[in-house]
Parts: C-alpha cells; structure tokens; sequence
C-alpha cells in the first residue's frame, strides 16, 4: 500500500483494472459529489457517474439545485436504486422538483426520499404529483413537508415501507390512509410522524392485510388539541405511539392483533408529571390518554411503557375509586423508570394486573 501511495500511476492501473461492477458499487456507495470527482481519478471513471443508481441530495448552500437538476439531464443508467432529497423547498422550485420526480419514477426508482426541511407551518407545502402513486418499482416510500393529495387511482404493488412526518393528509384523511394502504398489498411498515395536526386523524389500515408494524409518533410541535385520533387496524402487530402534546380524545377502533405495545412521552417534561393540590389530584391529560387507551392493549404479550405510566395507574387507583383495575395479559414487561415518587409501588400494580398469564421477563431500566 505505501508503494502505490508513493506512486500514483500504480494507484491508476489499479483502478483501471477493477471492472465495471466493481466500479459502480464504489461509486454508489459514495456521496454524489465525490461519486461525480472520482472521474478524474481514472479515465475509465470519468463518465461513470452518468450511471449511477443511488442518488442522495442534501442542499447546503443553494446552488446545489441547479447541479442537480443538470445531473438528471446527463443520467444514462437505466434504473435509480435510491432518490433521497433533502432541501427547503419554495414554491418557485416546483417545476423543477416535479422534473426530479418524473425522472425517478421513469428510472423505476426503488426507495424514494423527499424531506423537504420546514422551519415553520407557515412554510408553504409540496403537493406530491399523482404518479408516483402508481410507481410499481416503489419498495420503501418516504415523504416530510408535504401535502398529500391522492388521485382517484392508486397502485403501489411492491410498497414494502410507508413512512409520512408532518403531512397534511387531504381533508378526507380517514379514506386517504385506507385508501394508501388497501393498494398496496405488500405493505409491512408504516409510521406517521406529526401528521394531520390542524384536522381530526383518522389511521384507518383496515383494508391492509400484510401490515405488521405501525408507529405513530406525535412530538412537541403544535397540534390542535381540538382535534381527535381514530386508530383501526387489525393486523398490525408491533405498534408504537409516542407522543408529546395530546389531542382531545382517542379511540381504538380495531388492534386485535397487535402482540407487542410500547407508550411513551416522545419527549417527556416533568411538569406533565401527576401533580397533588391538597388531598387532591390533578391528572393532567397526559396521563387520561394512557389510562384510555391501554384497556384496548391488555392482550398484548409485549408492553413498553415509561415511568409516568406506571404512576398514572397506581394514582388512579389511589385518587379515582370510579376506575377499573386494569387486566393484563402480557409476558414481557418493560418498564422504564427513573425510581422516583410513585414509581415502585406502580411497578407493584403493573405486576398485580396480570391475570392468570406469569410474566417471562421483567425489565426495569
């Protein structure tokens, strides 16, 4: 090696000997703009970049844009593996991120990206083209800072991963996610991440028979509290829900399968904690979603809860002699605590909530 690097011809027979599938994966493993100078390594590098299949775009300066779109213009590969873009999008750029799209579905673009970085809801929005609603290469689709309108026919029949962050889902939001998810039959993986935050949102994925995994996270953004959440899907089995500002109500139509649970705070502040007043207590809304929605969960064989939960269970029982003790069915209890006031003796009635099932395995981190 210290031979080749005191000689740079060797170094360039080297490259010229590797061959063209060796070469493509080097290159795609590398960013863009060191993929497009590798070129003047090697004259057998110098128009490889013109066939790259993994493109991965972030802007930092701005003028990346244009580099971009003149990159599309000179492609000569036949298939795009990956399209990741991540830029702060402006209305004026719509033409252009269109182009961006067009040529990803036309190039049977596998993983799809679009992060378009917003700093603030008043930042305006992308509406996403219909075709790529009807991408049958598409595998893994990812969408942040956009609207999402669906046109009247959908078919995603390889979609294996479904991931949207702060989208606003059009104003029929329940048939939009059913509507997603019953056209896309290969369908594992979704999560939705601060969406729908002005409208009540309806995850409706009762027409999706292969979805497995569902997450839904809601972290400290603002959200109109006025709104309400529905959650109907039957075959899911590992669901996620973190959240950190709750809405006004929830109801869980339909979760009939799900085997594991986890509930936490996404970012969770100790002035949400259960607070005393006296010989009273105020349960602040944190805490009531916890209490309503885990009775839908307690045939689960996987829970994951935080150390609030566990209080907002003991203290219930304490303060609010109307409430139901809760029955579990779970073998694997997780909980995570921090050992405070409450705790322990809610890791008591997590354990006395067992029916006649005996807990494999208990963590207490």
């Amino acid at each position: 090696m210290a031979e080749i690097e005191k000689n740079p011809k060797k170094m360039t027979n080297m490259f010229e000997r590797l061959d063209e599938r060796d070469l493509h994966n080097i290159l795609n493993e590398l960013p863009m703009k060191d993929a497009i100078r590798a070129g003047f390594l090697s004259r057998k590098w110098r128009n490889q970049w013109k066939y790259l299949a993994n493109v991965v775009f972030k802007q930092s300066t701005g003028k990346e844009i244009e580099s971009l779109t003149h990159f599309i213009s000179l492609h000569r590969g036949n298939k795009i593996k990956k399209f990741h873009v991540e830029f702060k999008y402006r209305p004026n750029k719509e033409d252009q991120v269109n182009e961006w799209m067009s040529f990803a579905i036309k190039k049977e673009v596998e993983d799809l990206k679009l992060d378009f970085d917003m700093k603030g809801d008043n930042d305006p929005l992308y509406i996403l083209p219909p075709f790529i609603f009807n991408c049958e290469s598409l595998v893994s689709l990812s969408q942040k800072g956009c609207v999402l309108e669906l046109p009247d026919s959908i078919y995603l029949p390889n979609l294996h991963t479904l991931s949207l962050t702060r989208m606003e889902i059009g104003s029929r939001n329940g048939r939009t996610i059913r509507k997603i998810t019953s056209r896309a039959p290969l369908l594992e993986r979704m999560s939705l991440v601060n969406c729908s935050r002005f409208r009540n949102f309806n995850i409706d994925a009762s027409e999706s028979p292969n979805l497995k995994e569902l997450a839904i996270i809601e972290t400290k953004v603002d959200l109109a509290r006025s709104t309400g959440m529905d959650i109907c899907a039957p075959s899911v089995e590992k669901l996620v829900f973190l959240y950190a500002s709750p809405r006004r109500e929830y109801h869980v139509k339909d979760v009939s399968n799900c085997l594991e649970f986890t509930f936490a705070l996404s970012d969770q502040p100790h002035e949400y904690l259960w607070k005393e007043v006296g010989e009273e207590l105020l349960s602040l809304r944190y805490h009531v979603v916890f209490l309503n929605l885990l009775p839908h969960f307690q045939h689960v064989r996987v829970l994951r809860i935080c150390n609030w939960c566990v209080q907002s269970l003991y203290k219930a029982e304490v303060y609010d002699k109307t409430r139901s003790r809760v029955s579990l069915s779970c073998t694997n209890l997780e909980i995570n605590t921090s050992f405070q006031r409450w705790e322990l003796p809610g890791v008591t009635y997590m354990l006395k909530a067992q029916l006649q099932q005996s807990i494999t395995r208990c963590f207490v981190h």
